[in-house]
C-alpha cells in the first residue's frame, strides 16, 4: 500500500501526464501554423495552469456547470406540469390536441439527447467557436420560451418548446466535456454533482411553474421562466472555460498543402468502450419508464398520497442524492461494481416493490426511492465509465460523451419518451402486446398501456386468468 506522500506524488505525476496530453491536443491544428502562431503556442505552453481536482477556478467551473445543468435539463424533466396545464386549461376545448401537446412536452428530452451526435463532432472540429455556439444556443432557447407564451395552437408549442428550446444543448455540451480538464482523480465526484443538477431542476421546476401559473397566469409564467433561464445561464457561462487554453486559430497558408485534423479511433478497438456503450443503451431502455408510467399507474390503482406528481418529485429529488453518492464512490470503487449493485437493486425494486407491493402507497413510494438511488442515478457514473476507456487521452471524452447522449436518446424513444400516440418501439407497447396473448393474461406484476395487474395471491391471479377469455386492452 502506498504511503500518503507516494500516493500524492503519483497523483501529481498522473495530472502532469494528462496536462501534457491536453496541451498536445490543444496545440493540434487542422491547418498549417505560421511563425507567429508557433510563438503564441510556445508562450501558452509555458504559462502555468490552474490547479486540477480543486482550487477556486475548478470549483467555480463545477458550480457554473451544475447551474447550467439545472436550467437546461430541469424543464424537460418536469414538463408534465406544463402538459397538464396545456391539456386542461390552455387547449381544453381543442379536440384531438392531446397527441400534439404530449409531443411538445416530451420532444425536448429526446432531441437534447440526440443532439450529442452532431454536437460532439462540431465542437471537436471548431473549438475556437465554443463560446459563440453556447451563447447562440442560449439565445434561441430563450426565444423559444418567450414565443411559447404567445402560443395559440398546439403545434406552436412543438415548434417553440419542442424544438427551439433544445438549442440549449449547445449551451450545455461543453460543461460535460471540459470537466475532464478540471477534474482528473475526482472526476467521478465532480460529474456526479453536476449531473445531479438534472434531478434538482426536475424537483424545483414543478413547484416554481405551479406557483407562477397560479399567481401570474400562463403568459407571464413563460416570460418569467425565460428571463430566469437567460439570466442564470448567462451568469454561469463566463466560468465555463477551458483549463488548457486553446492556441489562436491558425491562418491558412496559401502555399502549403491543407491538412485535416485526424481523430484517433484506436480506443474503439478495445472491448471497454463497447461494453460501456451497451451498458448505457440497455440501462436507458428502462430508465425513463417510471417517469412516464408512474403517474398513470398511481391514478389507475387509486394512489393519491403521494400523487403521481408527488412521486415524480420524489424520483427527481432522490436522484440528486444518488448521482452525487454514486459519482463520489466511483473515484474509490471500480465503476463496474457500482453499476452491478445498482442493477441488482433496480431489478429487485421492479419485481418486488412495484410488482408485488405497487398497489399500496408505501410500496410504490419505496420503489420510487430505490429506483432513483440505483437505475435513476447511473448517469452520474458516465464520467467514470469514460475515464476507463479514455485512458488519459483527452480527445476521447467529448466523443464518448456524445455517443452516450445519443444512446440515451434512443433509449428515451424506446421506453415511451414521446407519448402513447407517437410510440413504435417502446417497452410499454411491447408489454401491452404481450398481455394480449393468452399465455400472459393476468400475469402477476405485469403492466401494459393502462391495464395494470397487481400481484395478489397466486389463486387470485389464476382465477383471473381463467375467467378472461380475452385480455383487457
Amino acid at each position: 500500500m502506498l504511503e500518503d506522500g507516494e500516493a500524492d506524488a503519483e497523483g501529481e505525476g498522473d495530472a502532469r501526464a494528462v496536462d501534457a496530453a491536453l496541451r498536445a491536443t490543444a496545440s493540434a491544428s487542422p491547418e498549417p501554423v505560421g511563425t507567429a502562431d508557433a510563438e503564441a503556442d510556445a508562450e501558452a505552453s509555458a504559462a502555468p495552469l490552474p490547479p486540477v481536482d480543486g482550487g477556486r477556478e475548478a470549483w467555480l467551473f463545477l458550480a457554473a456547470g451544475t447551474l447550467v445543468e439545472v436550467m437546461v435539463w430541469g424543464l424537460p424533466f418536469s414538463s408534465g406540469v406544463l402538459l397538464e396545464y396545456w391539456s386542461n386549461t390552455l387547449f381544453r376545448d381543442r379536440p384531438g390536441a392531446e397527441g400534439t401537446l404530449a409531443l411538445a412536452a416530451t420532444l425536448p428530452t429526446a432531441i437534447l439527447y440526440f443532439l450529442g451526435a452532431p454536437i460532439g463532432p462540431l465542437f471537436a472540429a471548431l473549438p475556437w467557436y465554443e463560446k459563440y455556439f453556447q451563447y447562440a444556443g442560449l439565445m434561441v432557447a430563450t426565444a423559444g420560451l418567450i414565443a411559447s407564451a404567445f402560443a395559440t395552437e398546439p403545434w406552436h408549442l412543438v415548434l417553440t418548446i419542442g424544438i427551439m428550446f433544445t438549442f440549449s444543448g449547445l449551451t450545455y455540451y461543453p460543461c460535460a466535456t471540459i470537466i475532464f480538464e478540471w477534474w482528473h482523480k475526482r472526476v467521478g465526484m465532480a460529474s456526479g454533482i453536476m449531473y445531479a443538477g438534472t434531478g434538482l431542476g426536475g424537483t424545483m421546476y414543478p413547484f416554481l411553474v405551479t406557483s407562477l401559473l397560479q399567481r401570474a397566469g400562463y403568459r407571464w409564467t413563460m416570460i418569467a421562466l425565460s428571463i430566469i433561464f437567460f439570466a442564470l445561464n448567462a451568469a454561469a457561462l463566463p466560468f465555463i472555460k477551458r483549463r488548457i487554453p486553446l492556441p489562436p486559430r491558425p491562418k491558412r497558408d496559401r502555399h502549403a498543402a491543407p491538412r485535416r485534423r485526424v481523430f484517433d479511433l484506436a480506443w474503439l478497438k478495445t472491448a471497454a468502450p463497447w461494453t460501456a456503450f451497451g451498458t448505457v443503451f440497455l440501462g436507458s431502455l428502462a430508465n425513463f419508464i417510471p417517469a412516464v408510467w408512474l403517474p398513470v399507474f398511481a391514478a389507475t390503482v387509486g394512489i393519491t398520497k403521494p400523487s403521481g406528481t408527488g412521486l415524480i418529485a420524489i424520483l427527481n429529488a432522490v436522484t440528486v442524492v444518488g448521482q452525487t453518492i454514486g459519482g463520489w464512490l466511483s473515484d474509490r470503487v471500480p465503476v463496474r461494481v457500482i453499476m452491478f449493485v445498482q442493477s441488482v437493486f433496480a431489478a429487485l425494486a421492479c419485481v418486488l416493490l412495484w410488482g408485488r407491493f405497487g398497489t399500496h402507497a408505501a410500496g410504490l413510494t419505496a420503489f420510487t426511492i430505490v429506483w432513483s438511488l440505483s437505475a435513476g442515478s447511473m448517469a452520474g457514473l458516465w464520467a467514470s465509465l469514460i475515464r476507463v476507456f479514455a485512458r488519459g487521452d483527452p480527445a476521447v471524452p467529448p466523443l464518448g460523451f456524445s455517443v452516450f447522449m445519443t444512446l440515451r436518446g434512443i433509449g428515451n424513444l424506446a421506453s415511451g419518451g414521446l407519448g402513447a400516440r407517437w410510440l413504435t418501439l417502446t417497452a410499454g407497447p411491447i408489454a401491452t402486446a404481450l398481455l394480449k396473448m393468452h399465455r400472459f393474461a393476468g400475469a402477476p406484476g405485469a403492466y401494459g398501456h393502462t391495464d395494470y395487474v397487481s400481484w395478489p395471491s397466486a389463486a387470485d391471479a389464476d382465477s383471473r386468468a381463467r375467467s378472461s377469455s380475452t385480455p383487457g386492452p
